[in-house]
Protein backbone atom coordinates (compact mmCIF):
# COMPACT_ATOMS: atom_id res chain seq x y z
CA UNK A 1 0.00 0.00 0.00
CA UNK A 2 2.87 2.38 0.71
CA UNK A 3 4.12 1.73 -2.80
CA UNK A 4 0.71 2.58 -4.27
CA UNK A 5 0.50 5.80 -2.26
CA UNK A 6 4.01 6.69 -3.40
CA UNK A 7 3.19 6.05 -7.06
CA UNK A 8 0.05 8.21 -6.85
CA UNK A 9 2.04 10.96 -5.15
CA UNK A 10 4.76 10.86 -7.80
CA UNK A 11 2.20 10.83 -10.61
CA UNK A 12 0.36 13.84 -9.21
CA UNK A 13 3.56 15.81 -8.62
CA UNK A 14 4.94 15.00 -12.07
CA UNK A 15 1.77 16.23 -13.79
CA UNK A 16 1.16 19.47 -11.88
CA UNK A 17 0.11 22.13 -14.36
CA UNK A 18 1.54 25.62 -14.55
CA UNK A 19 -0.67 28.56 -13.67
CA UNK A 20 -3.94 28.97 -11.86
CA UNK A 21 -7.54 29.17 -12.99
CA UNK A 22 -9.96 31.90 -11.98
CA UNK A 23 -11.31 30.16 -8.86
CA UNK A 24 -9.61 32.43 -6.37
CA UNK A 25 -10.02 30.70 -3.00
CA UNK A 26 -6.34 29.79 -3.37
CA UNK A 27 -5.35 33.46 -3.12
CA UNK A 28 -7.07 33.91 0.22
CA UNK A 29 -5.54 30.70 1.59
CA UNK A 30 -2.07 31.80 0.49
CA UNK A 31 -2.51 35.32 1.88
CA UNK A 32 -3.74 33.92 5.20
CA UNK A 33 -0.68 31.65 5.26
CA UNK A 34 1.63 34.60 4.65
CA UNK A 35 0.06 36.53 7.51
CA UNK A 36 0.51 33.58 9.86
CA UNK A 37 4.11 33.05 8.79
CA UNK A 38 4.94 36.72 9.27
CA UNK A 39 3.08 37.11 12.56
CA UNK A 40 0.54 39.55 11.11
CA UNK A 41 -3.21 39.65 11.89
CA UNK A 42 -4.94 36.69 10.30
CA UNK A 43 -7.63 38.69 8.51
CA UNK A 44 -6.55 40.11 5.13
CA UNK A 45 -7.18 43.87 5.10
CA UNK A 46 -6.99 44.18 1.31
CA UNK A 47 -9.90 41.80 0.72
CA UNK A 48 -13.00 43.97 1.05
CA UNK A 49 -15.93 41.66 1.61
CA UNK A 50 -19.17 42.77 -0.03
CA UNK A 51 -22.06 41.87 2.30
CA UNK A 52 -24.48 42.13 -0.65
CA UNK A 53 -22.64 39.39 -2.51
CA UNK A 54 -22.08 36.39 -0.25
CA UNK A 55 -20.69 33.99 -2.85
CA UNK A 56 -17.09 35.14 -3.22
CA UNK A 57 -15.93 33.99 0.18
CA UNK A 58 -16.08 35.06 3.84
CA UNK A 59 -13.76 37.57 5.48
CA UNK A 60 -11.67 34.70 6.87
CA UNK A 61 -11.33 31.02 6.07
CA UNK A 62 -10.83 28.27 8.68
CA UNK A 63 -7.16 28.49 9.73
CA UNK A 64 -5.82 24.93 9.60
CA UNK A 65 -5.11 24.85 5.87
CA UNK A 66 -3.32 28.23 5.93
CA UNK A 67 -1.35 26.96 8.95
CA UNK A 68 -0.24 23.98 6.86
CA UNK A 69 0.78 26.32 4.02
CA UNK A 70 2.63 28.76 6.28
CA UNK A 71 5.90 26.73 6.45
CA UNK A 72 5.90 26.46 2.64
CA UNK A 73 5.50 30.22 2.38
CA UNK A 74 8.29 30.71 4.91
CA UNK A 75 10.65 28.67 2.74
CA UNK A 76 9.45 29.37 -0.81
CA UNK A 77 7.28 32.49 -0.60
CA UNK A 78 4.17 32.55 -2.77
CA UNK A 79 5.19 29.46 -4.73
CA UNK A 80 1.78 28.02 -5.58
CA UNK A 81 3.32 24.93 -7.14
CA UNK A 82 5.12 24.11 -3.89
CA UNK A 83 1.91 24.67 -1.93
CA UNK A 84 -0.01 22.37 -4.25
CA UNK A 85 2.75 19.80 -3.86
CA UNK A 86 2.24 19.82 -0.10
CA UNK A 87 -1.46 19.03 -0.52
CA UNK A 88 -0.55 16.06 -2.74
CA UNK A 89 1.36 14.49 0.16
CA UNK A 90 -1.76 14.77 2.29
CA UNK A 91 -3.77 13.05 -0.44
CA UNK A 92 -1.28 10.19 -0.57
CA UNK A 93 -1.50 9.81 3.22
CA UNK A 94 -5.28 9.82 2.91
CA UNK A 95 -5.09 6.85 0.51
CA UNK A 96 -3.06 4.92 3.08
CA UNK A 97 -5.71 5.68 5.69
CA UNK A 98 -8.40 4.35 3.34
CA UNK A 99 -6.48 1.10 3.18
CA UNK A 100 -6.27 0.88 6.98
CA UNK A 101 -9.91 1.84 7.48
CA UNK A 102 -11.32 -0.57 4.90
CA UNK A 103 -9.25 -3.54 6.08
CA UNK A 104 -11.85 -4.03 8.80
CA UNK A 105 -14.68 -4.01 6.27
CA UNK A 106 -13.36 -5.63 3.09
CA UNK A 107 -11.54 -8.91 2.44
CA UNK A 108 -8.23 -9.58 0.73
CA UNK A 109 -6.91 -7.06 -1.75
CA UNK A 110 -10.15 -5.06 -1.91
CA UNK A 111 -8.91 -2.19 0.32
CA UNK A 112 -5.85 -1.81 -1.91
CA UNK A 113 -7.99 -1.83 -5.06
CA UNK A 114 -10.35 0.82 -3.69
CA UNK A 115 -7.47 3.05 -2.61
CA UNK A 116 -6.15 2.73 -6.17
CA UNK A 117 -9.54 3.53 -7.71
CA UNK A 118 -9.76 6.69 -5.64
CA UNK A 119 -6.12 7.68 -6.11
CA UNK A 120 -6.08 7.32 -9.88
CA UNK A 121 -9.56 8.69 -10.49
CA UNK A 122 -9.19 11.58 -12.97
CA UNK A 123 -11.50 13.83 -10.95
CA UNK A 124 -9.26 13.62 -7.87
CA UNK A 125 -6.19 13.94 -10.09
CA UNK A 126 -7.44 17.14 -11.74
CA UNK A 127 -8.01 18.66 -8.33
CA UNK A 128 -4.28 18.73 -7.61
CA UNK A 129 -4.02 21.82 -9.84
CA UNK A 130 -6.28 23.90 -7.60
CA UNK A 131 -5.00 25.06 -4.24
CA UNK A 132 -8.02 23.97 -2.24
CA UNK A 133 -8.28 22.45 1.23
CA UNK A 134 -9.94 19.20 0.09
CA UNK A 135 -6.88 16.92 0.21
CA UNK A 136 -5.94 17.77 3.83
CA UNK A 137 -9.64 17.67 4.73
CA UNK A 138 -9.95 14.13 3.41
CA UNK A 139 -6.86 13.11 5.37
CA UNK A 140 -8.02 14.56 8.69
CA UNK A 141 -11.60 13.31 8.28
CA UNK A 142 -10.68 9.70 7.53
CA UNK A 143 -7.91 9.75 10.12
CA UNK A 144 -10.53 10.78 12.69
CA UNK A 145 -12.84 7.96 11.59
CA UNK A 146 -10.02 5.42 11.81
CA UNK A 147 -8.67 6.53 15.18
CA UNK A 148 -12.16 6.76 16.68
CA UNK A 149 -12.69 3.12 15.74
CA UNK A 150 -9.43 2.20 17.49
CA UNK A 151 -10.45 4.10 20.59
CA UNK A 152 -13.91 2.51 20.74
CA UNK A 153 -12.51 -0.99 20.39
CA UNK A 154 -9.97 -0.26 23.12
CA UNK A 155 -12.70 1.07 25.40
CA UNK A 156 -14.95 -1.93 24.79
CA UNK A 157 -12.11 -4.37 25.52
CA UNK A 158 -10.96 -2.59 28.66
CA UNK A 159 -7.76 -1.29 27.06
CA UNK A 160 -6.19 2.16 27.05
CA UNK A 161 -8.60 4.25 25.01
CA UNK A 162 -7.74 7.71 26.27
CA UNK A 163 -4.83 8.54 23.97
CA UNK A 164 -6.77 7.47 20.87
CA UNK A 165 -9.85 9.38 22.06
CA UNK A 166 -7.87 12.58 22.54
CA UNK A 167 -6.21 11.95 19.18
CA UNK A 168 -9.65 11.69 17.64
CA UNK A 169 -10.56 15.02 19.22
CA UNK A 170 -7.47 16.64 17.72
CA UNK A 171 -8.12 15.15 14.29
CA UNK A 172 -11.79 16.15 14.44
CA UNK A 173 -10.81 19.72 15.19
CA UNK A 174 -8.23 19.67 12.38
CA UNK A 175 -10.93 18.49 9.98
CA UNK A 176 -13.33 21.23 11.16
CA UNK A 177 -10.53 23.79 11.10
CA UNK A 178 -9.77 22.83 7.51
CA UNK A 179 -13.35 22.81 6.29
CA UNK A 180 -16.41 23.52 8.41
CA UNK A 181 -18.03 20.36 7.03
CA UNK A 182 -15.66 18.44 9.31
CA UNK A 183 -18.27 19.07 12.01
CA UNK A 184 -20.25 16.20 10.44
CA UNK A 185 -17.85 13.87 12.23
CA UNK A 186 -19.36 14.76 15.62
CA UNK A 187 -22.94 13.55 14.96
CA UNK A 188 -21.47 10.54 13.17
CA UNK A 189 -19.54 9.53 16.29
CA UNK A 190 -22.52 10.24 18.51
CA UNK A 191 -25.10 8.32 16.49
CA UNK A 192 -22.79 5.34 15.96
CA UNK A 193 -22.37 5.13 19.74
CA UNK A 194 -26.12 5.31 20.31
CA UNK A 195 -26.71 2.58 17.74
CA UNK A 196 -24.06 0.38 19.31
CA UNK A 197 -24.83 0.80 23.01
CA UNK A 198 -27.61 3.41 23.41
CA UNK A 199 -25.29 5.63 25.41
CA UNK A 200 -22.46 8.11 25.01
CA UNK A 201 -19.14 6.35 25.13
CA UNK A 202 -16.24 7.66 27.19
CA UNK A 203 -14.38 7.92 23.90
CA UNK A 204 -17.01 10.26 22.47
CA UNK A 205 -17.07 12.47 25.56
CA UNK A 206 -13.27 12.82 25.58
CA UNK A 207 -12.99 13.34 21.82
CA UNK A 208 -15.82 15.87 21.69
CA UNK A 209 -14.43 17.78 24.67
CA UNK A 210 -10.97 18.02 23.09
CA UNK A 211 -12.35 19.08 19.69
CA UNK A 212 -14.70 21.64 21.25
CA UNK A 213 -11.90 23.14 23.34
CA UNK A 214 -9.66 23.56 20.29
CA UNK A 215 -12.54 25.01 18.27
CA UNK A 216 -13.21 27.53 21.04
CA UNK A 217 -9.57 28.65 20.97
CA UNK A 218 -9.83 29.08 17.18
CA UNK A 219 -13.01 31.13 17.54
CA UNK A 220 -11.42 33.44 20.08
CA UNK A 221 -8.19 33.95 18.16
CA UNK A 222 -8.31 33.44 14.39
CA UNK A 223 -11.65 32.56 12.83
CA UNK A 224 -15.28 32.03 13.77
CA UNK A 225 -17.56 29.89 11.66
CA UNK A 226 -20.27 32.45 12.39
CA UNK A 227 -19.08 34.14 9.17
CA UNK A 228 -20.96 31.42 7.30
CA UNK A 229 -24.30 32.19 8.98
CA UNK A 230 -25.08 35.24 6.85
CA UNK A 231 -23.82 33.37 3.81
CA UNK A 232 -26.31 30.58 4.47
CA UNK A 233 -29.09 33.10 4.99
CA UNK A 234 -28.33 34.71 1.66
CA UNK A 235 -28.35 31.37 -0.12
CA UNK A 236 -31.69 30.41 1.39
CA UNK A 237 -33.12 33.84 0.56
CA UNK A 238 -32.31 33.12 -3.07
CA UNK A 239 -33.68 29.57 -2.95
CA UNK A 240 -36.10 27.89 -0.57
CA UNK A 241 -35.04 24.86 1.46
CA UNK A 242 -37.03 22.49 -0.73
CA UNK A 243 -35.76 24.13 -3.90
CA UNK A 244 -32.21 23.46 -2.71
CA UNK A 245 -33.00 19.80 -2.08
CA UNK A 246 -34.66 19.43 -5.47
CA UNK A 247 -31.74 21.12 -7.21
CA UNK A 248 -29.20 18.89 -5.46
CA UNK A 249 -31.20 15.75 -6.24
CA UNK A 250 -31.20 16.85 -9.87
CA UNK A 251 -27.56 17.92 -10.13
CA UNK A 252 -25.47 15.60 -7.98
CA UNK A 253 -25.98 12.45 -10.07
CA UNK A 254 -24.41 14.31 -12.99
CA UNK A 255 -21.50 15.39 -10.81
CA UNK A 256 -20.87 11.83 -9.62
CA UNK A 257 -21.13 10.65 -13.22
CA UNK A 258 -17.91 12.58 -13.85
CA UNK A 259 -16.08 9.95 -11.80
CA UNK A 260 -16.55 7.63 -14.79
CA UNK A 261 -16.51 10.20 -17.59
CA UNK A 262 -14.37 8.82 -20.41
CA UNK A 263 -14.65 11.81 -22.72
CA UNK A 264 -16.24 9.73 -25.48
CA UNK A 265 -19.56 8.38 -24.26
CA UNK A 266 -21.71 10.06 -21.62
CA UNK A 267 -24.11 7.11 -21.88
CA UNK A 268 -21.28 4.76 -20.93
CA UNK A 269 -20.37 6.91 -17.95
CA UNK A 270 -23.98 7.01 -16.78
CA UNK A 271 -24.24 3.22 -17.18
CA UNK A 272 -21.12 2.70 -15.07
CA UNK A 273 -22.41 5.05 -12.38
CA UNK A 274 -25.77 3.26 -12.35
CA UNK A 275 -24.14 -0.17 -12.04
CA UNK A 276 -21.72 0.89 -9.31
CA UNK A 277 -24.47 2.73 -7.43
CA UNK A 278 -26.79 -0.27 -7.58
CA UNK A 279 -24.08 -2.51 -6.15
CA UNK A 280 -23.26 0.12 -3.52
CA UNK A 281 -26.92 0.27 -2.45
CA UNK A 282 -26.96 -3.51 -2.11
CA UNK A 283 -23.70 -3.47 -0.15
CA UNK A 284 -24.95 -0.71 2.12
CA UNK A 285 -28.17 -2.64 2.77
CA UNK A 286 -26.14 -5.73 3.62
CA UNK A 287 -24.09 -3.74 6.14
CA UNK A 288 -27.27 -2.34 7.69
CA UNK A 289 -28.72 -5.82 7.95
CA UNK A 290 -25.61 -7.11 9.69
CA UNK A 291 -25.07 -4.11 11.99
CA UNK A 292 -24.79 -0.45 11.11
CA UNK A 293 -21.51 1.07 12.21
CA UNK A 294 -19.63 4.34 12.07
CA UNK A 295 -19.05 4.27 8.31
CA UNK A 296 -22.75 3.76 7.60
CA UNK A 297 -23.72 6.65 9.86
CA UNK A 298 -21.07 8.89 8.31
CA UNK A 299 -22.29 7.97 4.82
CA UNK A 300 -25.93 8.80 5.63
CA UNK A 301 -25.02 12.11 7.26
CA UNK A 302 -22.78 12.94 4.29
CA UNK A 303 -25.60 12.31 1.82
CA UNK A 304 -28.03 14.40 3.87
CA UNK A 305 -25.50 17.22 3.97
CA UNK A 306 -25.20 17.18 0.18
CA UNK A 307 -28.96 17.32 -0.17
CA UNK A 308 -29.48 20.36 2.06
CA UNK A 309 -26.27 22.28 1.33
CA UNK A 310 -27.12 25.34 -0.81
CA UNK A 311 -23.50 25.84 -1.91
CA UNK A 312 -22.52 24.00 -5.07
CA UNK A 313 -19.05 23.62 -6.50
CA UNK A 314 -18.94 20.52 -8.66
CA UNK A 315 -18.37 17.24 -6.89
CA UNK A 316 -15.85 18.40 -4.30
CA UNK A 317 -18.39 18.60 -1.47
CA UNK A 318 -19.06 14.92 -2.14
CA UNK A 319 -15.43 13.78 -2.13
CA UNK A 320 -15.78 12.03 1.24
CA UNK A 321 -18.54 9.83 -0.19
CA UNK A 322 -16.55 8.55 -3.17
CA UNK A 323 -14.43 6.00 -1.25
CA UNK A 324 -17.57 4.78 0.50
CA UNK A 325 -19.31 4.39 -2.87
CA UNK A 326 -16.54 2.08 -4.06
CA UNK A 327 -16.41 0.25 -0.73
CA UNK A 328 -20.12 -0.54 -0.65
CA UNK A 329 -20.09 -1.45 -4.36
CA UNK A 330 -17.49 -4.12 -3.61
CA UNK A 331 -19.59 -5.42 -0.71
CA UNK A 332 -22.65 -5.49 -2.97
CA UNK A 333 -20.79 -7.48 -5.60
CA UNK A 334 -19.54 -9.91 -2.94
CA UNK A 335 -23.10 -10.42 -1.67
CA UNK A 336 -24.46 -11.05 -5.18
CA UNK A 337 -21.63 -13.43 -6.01
CA UNK A 338 -22.25 -15.44 -2.88
CA UNK A 339 -25.99 -15.55 -3.45
CA UNK A 340 -26.11 -16.14 -7.20
CA UNK A 341 -22.76 -17.71 -7.99
CA UNK A 342 -21.94 -18.53 -11.60
CA UNK A 343 -21.60 -15.59 -13.95
CA UNK A 344 -22.37 -13.11 -11.15
CA UNK A 345 -18.82 -13.64 -9.91
CA UNK A 346 -17.52 -11.90 -13.02
CA UNK A 347 -19.66 -8.79 -12.69
CA UNK A 348 -17.26 -7.13 -10.24
CA UNK A 349 -14.09 -7.70 -12.27
CA UNK A 350 -15.92 -6.60 -15.42
CA UNK A 351 -17.02 -3.34 -13.79
CA UNK A 352 -13.50 -2.82 -12.49
CA UNK A 353 -12.03 -3.22 -15.97
CA UNK A 354 -14.64 -0.87 -17.47
CA UNK A 355 -13.88 1.70 -14.76
CA UNK A 356 -10.15 1.47 -15.43
CA UNK A 357 -10.84 1.80 -19.16
CA UNK A 358 -12.84 4.97 -18.50
CA UNK A 359 -9.89 6.30 -16.49
CA UNK A 360 -7.55 5.57 -19.36
CA UNK A 361 -9.79 7.34 -21.86
CA UNK A 362 -10.07 10.36 -19.58
CA UNK A 363 -6.29 10.58 -19.15
CA UNK A 364 -5.77 10.28 -22.90
CA UNK A 365 -7.75 13.51 -23.37
CA UNK A 366 -6.62 15.40 -20.27
CA UNK A 367 -4.76 18.70 -20.34
CA UNK A 368 -1.20 18.44 -19.09
CA UNK A 369 0.09 21.88 -20.10
CA UNK A 370 -0.34 25.30 -18.54
CA UNK A 371 -3.81 26.72 -17.92
CA UNK A 372 -5.03 28.51 -21.05
CA UNK A 373 -7.27 30.80 -19.01
CA UNK A 374 -6.46 32.44 -15.71
CA UNK A 375 -3.35 33.95 -14.25
CA UNK A 376 -0.87 32.73 -16.87
CA UNK A 377 -2.72 34.14 -19.86
CA UNK A 378 -0.92 37.04 -21.56
CA UNK A 379 -3.84 39.45 -21.18
CA UNK A 380 -4.12 38.67 -17.48
CA UNK A 381 -0.41 39.29 -16.91
CA UNK A 382 -0.71 42.56 -18.82
CA UNK A 383 -3.59 43.62 -16.60
CA UNK A 384 -1.70 42.83 -13.40
CA UNK A 385 1.36 44.70 -14.69
CA UNK A 386 -0.73 47.77 -15.51
CA UNK A 387 -2.49 47.76 -12.14
CA UNK A 388 0.80 47.34 -10.26
CA UNK A 389 2.55 50.11 -12.20
CA UNK A 390 -0.23 52.62 -12.78
CA UNK A 391 -2.34 52.63 -9.63
CA UNK A 392 -1.42 53.73 -6.13
CA UNK A 393 -0.82 51.19 -3.38
CA UNK A 394 -3.76 52.71 -1.50
CA UNK A 395 -6.23 52.41 -4.39
CA UNK A 396 -9.31 50.20 -4.06
CA UNK A 397 -10.51 48.34 -7.14
CA UNK A 398 -13.78 46.65 -8.08
CA UNK A 399 -12.98 43.32 -9.77
CA UNK A 400 -14.78 40.01 -10.32
CA UNK A 401 -11.95 38.08 -8.64
CA UNK A 402 -10.88 40.40 -5.84
CA UNK A 403 -8.62 37.97 -3.99
CA UNK A 404 -6.68 37.13 -7.14
CA UNK A 405 -6.14 40.81 -7.90
CA UNK A 406 -4.97 41.42 -4.35
CA UNK A 407 -2.64 38.42 -4.50
CA UNK A 408 -0.90 39.48 -7.71
CA UNK A 409 -0.94 43.27 -7.39
CA UNK A 410 -1.27 44.06 -3.71
CA UNK A 411 -4.27 46.29 -4.41
CA UNK A 412 -7.31 46.20 -2.17
CA UNK A 413 -10.27 44.84 -4.08
CA UNK A 414 -13.91 43.95 -3.77
CA UNK A 415 -16.55 42.08 -5.74
CA UNK A 416 -19.65 43.98 -6.88
CA UNK A 417 -23.21 42.89 -6.10
CA UNK A 418 -25.54 41.54 -8.76
CA UNK A 419 -28.78 42.73 -7.17
CA UNK A 420 -30.28 46.03 -6.07
CA UNK A 421 -30.00 47.96 -9.30
CA UNK A 422 -27.70 50.69 -10.59
CA UNK A 423 -28.12 53.05 -7.65
CA UNK A 424 -27.17 50.35 -5.18
CA UNK A 425 -24.01 49.44 -7.08
CA UNK A 426 -23.03 53.09 -7.54
CA UNK A 427 -23.54 53.64 -3.82
CA UNK A 428 -21.34 50.67 -2.98
CA UNK A 429 -18.52 51.91 -5.23
CA UNK A 430 -18.69 55.24 -3.42
CA UNK A 431 -19.02 53.67 0.04
CA UNK A 432 -15.77 51.68 -0.16
CA UNK A 433 -13.94 54.51 -1.90
CA UNK A 434 -13.14 52.51 -5.05
CA UNK A 435 -10.85 54.36 -7.42
CA UNK A 436 -11.03 51.90 -10.31
CA UNK A 437 -13.39 49.35 -11.84
CA UNK A 438 -12.12 46.49 -14.01
CA UNK A 439 -14.38 44.57 -16.37
CA UNK A 440 -13.45 41.40 -18.20
CA UNK A 441 -15.00 39.50 -21.08
CA UNK A 442 -13.74 36.29 -19.46
CA UNK A 443 -16.37 36.65 -16.72
CA UNK A 444 -20.03 36.03 -17.62
CA UNK A 445 -21.21 38.29 -14.78
CA UNK A 446 -19.16 41.18 -16.16
CA UNK A 447 -20.63 40.70 -19.62
CA UNK A 448 -24.23 40.52 -18.46
CA UNK A 449 -24.17 43.00 -15.56
CA UNK A 450 -21.07 45.07 -14.84
CA UNK A 451 -20.13 46.18 -18.37
CA UNK A 452 -23.69 47.29 -19.20
CA UNK A 453 -23.71 49.23 -15.92
CA UNK A 454 -20.45 50.94 -16.92
CA UNK A 455 -21.86 51.76 -20.36
CA UNK A 456 -25.05 53.24 -18.90
CA UNK A 457 -23.04 55.48 -16.57
CA UNK A 458 -20.14 56.39 -18.84
CA UNK A 459 -19.99 59.94 -17.40
CA UNK A 460 -18.96 58.54 -14.01
CA UNK A 461 -15.92 56.66 -15.33
CA UNK A 462 -13.01 57.10 -17.74
CA UNK A 463 -11.41 54.14 -19.49
CA UNK A 464 -7.65 54.22 -18.86
CA UNK A 465 -6.53 50.81 -20.11
CA UNK A 466 -7.75 47.96 -22.29
CA UNK A 467 -6.53 44.74 -23.82
CA UNK A 468 -8.33 41.86 -25.50
CA UNK A 469 -9.82 40.60 -22.22
CA UNK A 470 -10.03 43.50 -19.78
CA UNK A 471 -10.91 47.15 -19.49
CA UNK A 472 -9.83 49.40 -16.61
CA UNK A 473 -11.92 52.44 -15.69
CA UNK A 474 -11.00 55.23 -13.33
CA UNK A 475 -13.81 56.43 -11.10
CA UNK A 476 -14.37 60.16 -11.64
Amino acid sequence: MLALAGVVCAFYLATLRTGQGWMDDYAQYALHAANLAEGKPYRIPGYIFNPDYQYTGPVTYPPVFPLLLAPVYKVAGFDLRAMKGETVFFFSAFLYLLFLLFRDVLPGAAPLIIAGLVGFNPVFWKFKDYLYSEYPFLFFSFAALYVYGLARRAEDSGGNWRAAALGTGLLTYLACGTRTAGALLVPSFLLSDLLASRRFSKTFIAAFSAAAALAAVQTLTLHSDAVYVEQARAWFRDSSFFTVIFKNLRDYPGRFMLLFDNGFSRAGAWALLAAVSALAAAGFAARLKAKAGLLEVYAVIGVLFLLVCPAADGIRYGFTLVPLLFCYAFLGWAAFSKKLGGAARYAGPALLLLTLASYGDAYSQANYGAFKEGTEKTETKQLFEYVSASTAASDIIIFRKPRTLLFYTGRASSMYQLTGGDDNLAAYIKKIGAGYVITGCVFPEDISYLQPFMDRHAKLFRQVYANNDFRVYKVL
